[in-house]
């Protein structure tokens, strides 16, 4: 598999966009250092404010918190939902004020539908940020957005996203020499601080469903001192493993994941219960203040037929294995992508060593020095615990056999095609 193959694979196992499309955008970007670009500062925060709405998702969905599919870029984010009810539900992120001039959801907020998507962005900076809702379901979103409209203006409120932003004065920053009272903390500028978290997290978001047994998933944020802390409750079908140190690698993973750290003190794990921490590393300052709290807990609901399986991880040098195995880890190396194996899923013994084949295209490379590739490549599969053979091919270089190598079958002169002698078959 070449390069630029396996960048586009790690990149759509955790999006959940489409094989084709993760390789046209992949060719885009400036470099592979991160497969999965990066957002920008005005939407990070506002993706970290839409993970913090969908977060507790309301309806059944085989997908995590109901979202099939991401297409991230600098200053956009695509997101298609399962079903148009989740949708709907992300709606509540749009500020309105209620018949006591309350206002709720995230002021500043500005909503359009396009091409059949529903774009929510900050008003006074609408090309800085952008979140494109759709429905893989076939359904008129911009009658979704119309219905709850009226829904609230029945209700005697007032919608707050429908001011168009060229009608808005522009922004004031004057500073006064008078002293004021400071002023509470909003919604916005708790998120401000520790964006990059949510905003990575939800770029990844297919992540958690190609696990071991993923049933449902819930994202909170709560304040505390350092900022906002995230805590993300993973239920697991009954069966499965709480533990599982693939996810861990995925967290930790610095090129396709979100390059995490952890404490293994903080770690707990038990029969019910997994508990393990995460936070950015230290070279990361702004926009990453808080703490991830990961739960794994077991689902109460019943499995179904025929529970899901875990499926490869490109990011973690995983191959591609046959429906009936596992993937295990291994005893030498916990949490690192060589530490993991195929097993056979009837009777869970350890695949035996590994093979390949090295060949030279005419012209290029030589036997010998393929030959020694293919020792060092033996070496490094012996010290990571494989049983090794490395073949090599060996032959008389006399001229008869060097005049025969310079025919292919096709075009070989009848008088030089060798022929069997007779009686040969058959003979001792």
């Amino acid at each position: 598999m070449s390069i630029e193959k396996q960048v586009s694979a790690a990149r759509q196992q955790l999006t959940g966009e489409s094989l084709r499309g993760a390789r046209l955008r992949i060719k885009e970007l400036p470099t592979w250092s991160s497969p999965i670009p990066g957002a920008a500062d005005t939407q990070k925060l506002l993706e970290s404010l839409f993970l913090q709405q969908i977060g507790v998702l309301q309806t059944s969905s085989r997908y995590p918190l109901g979202i099939a599919e991401v297409i991230p870029a600098a200053h956009r984010l695509e997101v298609r939902f399962e079903h148009p009810d989740v949708v709907r539900y992300a709606l509540g992120m749009l500020p309105y004020r209620d018949r006591q001039r309350s206002v709720h959801g995230v002021p500043g907020l500005w909503a359009r539908t396009v091409n059949g998507t529903i774009e929510i962005a900050f008003a006074r900076r609408p090309d800085q940020g952008v979140l494109a809702l759709a429905s893989r379901e076939r359904s008129d979103l911009v009658e979704l957005l119309a219905e709850y409209q009226s829904s609230l203006t029945e209700e005697r409120c007032t919608p707050l996203w429908t001011v168009d932003p060229s009608s808005l004065p522009p922004e004031k920053f004057q500073v006064s020499s008078r002293r004021r009272k400071p002023k509470p903390p909003t919604l916005i500028d708790s998120h401000r601080s520790g964006a990059c978290l949510p905003s990575a997290i939800l770029r990844r978001i297919r992540l958690w469903d190609r696990l071991a047994g993923h049933a449902s998933l819930s994202i909170t944020a709560e304040n505390s001192e350092r900022g906002l802390d995230w805590h993300i409750k993973r239920e697991l079908h009954p069966g499965f493993p709480i533990h599982d140190d693939r996810l861990a690698a995925l967290l930790l993973e610095p090129v396709a994941g979100p390059g995490l750290v952890t404490d293994l003190s903080s770690h707990h794990c038990d029969d019910d219960l997994c508990i393990m921490e995460f936070a950015a590393p230290a070279d990361r300052i702004n926009g990453w203040d808080g703490i991830l709290r990961l739960e794994s807990t077991t689902s109460s609901n019943p499995a179904p037929l025929a529970p899901g399986r875990p499926r490869h991880f490109t990011s973690l040098s995983e191959d591609p294995f046959p429906s009936h195995g596992d993937i295990v880890k291994s005893s030498r190396r916990a949490h690192s992508p060589l530490g993991w194996t195929r097993t056979d899923g009837s009777n869970g013994a350890q695949a035996q060593g590994r093979c390949t084949q090295i060949l030279a295209p005419r012209f290029s490379r030589s036997r010998w020095e393929l030959q020694d590739i293919a020792m060092r490549i033996g070496a490094a599969w012996a010290l990571d615990g494989c049983k090794v053979l490395v073949a090599a091919h060996s032959f008389d270089a006399s001229q008869g056999l060097r005049r025969l190598r310079n025919h292919s079958e096709l075009d070989w002169p009848a008088t030089d095609r060798p022929t069997m002698a007779e009686g040969a078959v058959g003979s001792r």
